[in-house]
């Protein structure tokens, strides 16, 4: 199946861009766990002291007892005794100088005292250096990438660019080859006329004919361009949503296209509900039914064509298909059925009247009523169109 009117570039950026902001933050958050580990490491520092019940030093785990006077004054010390527990926020130790948090507990069948005391750091300095580090070190990660993000998008900016030139002097050859097919045959035939005053009037009349549908060609041509410039330039300005029944543009669609299918001994058959009420576009949609109609009867040399209302997977969308029991197409047509200018048989085509925008025009009309459109091969044989559009539209 190929699935038409997919954003792939919009989904790489995106996706790329999402990669980069991804890794910035891994890096932001394994920074974060790494200083945050580190700081737990500085506060696991504990220090022990054991005291007995006179305020006499038994036991310290970073200092000599003989060398540490009396702690019976102590705040914490003389709560646990009073207490059982006792404990000083923030005090300087007068052994070492450091502040600590203390947190003392009596055991009275010892008659000992088990201090902790937690450190706190030493000084205002040494608790903002780890936060100037973290900042630079963000700091130079995002500029980092922030320097990738700007290569790689400069350099996709330059595809996108090129990507565009290219389908824009593509479309301009193109138009202009299309144009200039009949405004060349309306020349020659005229040019013929004009040497020729003296032609027959059976010959006169077939060459005026014949300028004539080079006109009609030409003008259908013109129409497309036309229609095609202003879904791309203006939108969802472009359409006209208001509430409708898409079952009787979908009827009146099938009425206006039995003449051209019987003349092809070709049978329009339908399956859609009595009614389908929506928000849309009236224009759109008709041309979106008539192109796919006109579509099967000119070129699947088949002798029906179905329209069938199919159970939408997705919640709000309406889902349809246009099939086809003829030639079919090749695997290797499918994904640009729907690019303009693209004919499976080119000669086939123009002999039909094709201007080679109609199913374009079906995409973009889909597109803006927020659906999506895909062309796969009809079993046993044939073409099958299927797309879903959106119920509730809104300008």
């Amino acid at each position: 199946m190929a699935i038409i009117g997919k954003n792939k570039i919009g989904l790489r950026l995106f996706l790329s861009v999402s990669v980069i902001f991804l890794a910035y933050t891994l890096l932001f958050m394994g920074y974060y766990l790494l200083r945050e580990r580190e700081y737990k490491k500085e506060l696991a520092g504990v220090r022990v002291t054991i005291i007995d019940s006179k305020g006499n030093v038994r036991m310290d785990t970073e200092q000599q007892p003989a060398t540490m006077g009396n702690h019976l004054q102590r705040k914490e010390v003389q709560q646990a005794l009073q207490e059982g527990y006792g404990f000083d926020i923030s005090r300087t130790s007068q052994t070492n100088g450091e502040r600590y948090f203390y947190s003392a507990t009596y055991f009275p069948e010892a008659e000992l005292i088990v201090r902790t005391a937690i450190p706190y750091p030493s000084d205002h300095d040494k608790l903002l250096i780890p936060g100037t580090h973290y900042v630079w070190v963000s700091l130079l990660i995002f500029i980092a990438l922030a320097i990738v993000l700007y290569q790689y998008s400069k350099r996709f900016g330059k595809l996108v660019d090129n990507t565009i030139d290219e389908k824009r002097r593509q479309v301009t050859h193109n138009t202009a080859h299309e144009l200039k097919t009949p405004a060349s045959s309306i020349q020659g035939y005229l040019e013929t006329l004009i040497a020729n005053p003296e032609l027959p009037a059976e010959q006169r009349q077939y060459f005026l004919e014949r300028c004539y549908n080079q006109s009609m060609r030409m003008n259908a041509l013109l129409k497309d361009i036309s229609t095609l410039n202003r879904l791309d330039e203006k939108g969802k300005h472009a359409a006209h949503f208001e509430a409708l029944d898409l079952a009787q543009i979908i009827r009146e669609t099938v009425n206006d296209s039995l003449l051209r299918a019987q003349e092809k001994h070709i049978t329009i058959q339908t399956d859609i509900p009595t009614s389908i009420p929506m928000q849309g576009d009236a224009e759109l949609l008709y041309s979106i039914f008539r192109n796919l109609i006109d579509n099967a009867i000119a070129y699947s040399g088949g002798s029906v064509v179905k329209i069938i209302a199919e159970p939408s997977r997705k919640s709000g969308m309406l889902a349809f298909s246009v099939s086809d029991d003829g030639v079919g197409v090749g695997d290797e047509h499918l994904p640009y059925l729907c690019e303009r200018f693209y004919r499976v048989d080119k000669g086939r085509s123009r002999n039909q009247g094709g201007t080679g925008l109609g199913l374009a025009i079906v995409k973009n009309a889909i597109l803006l009523h927020g659906g999506t459109i895909s062309c796969y091969p009809t079993t046993p044989h044939g073409l099958t169109i299927h797309f879903n559009i959106r119920q509730n539209n809104r300008e």
